[in-house]
């Protein structure tokens, strides 16, 4: 399984980030995109210490399930 990362950036200049991460040879793989998430949690899930995610990645619809360990290392 491919390693996921996410991250969320508040107030940003997306322009001058772009142009300074390309001038170091980075390539976009992803056009920008909206996606939806909805978290859902029950008393089950939230007793492993996890929870289910559906998101809407504009071409393709993902469900997930979360389940975070002492390590902090989730299943998928």
């Amino acid at each position: 399984m491919e390693t996921e990362f996410e991250a969320r950036f508040l107030n940003i200049d997306t322009h001058s980030i772009r142009d300074n991460l390309a001038a170091q040879g980075g390539v976009c793989v992803m056009p920008r995109t909206l996606m939806r998430r909805i978290v859902f949690k029950n008393k089950d899930i939230a007793e492993r210490g996890g929870w289910l995610r559906l998101r809407d990645e504009g071409r393709r619809i993902t469900m997930t399930r979360r389940i975070t360990g002492k390590s902090g290392s989730s299943a998928r």
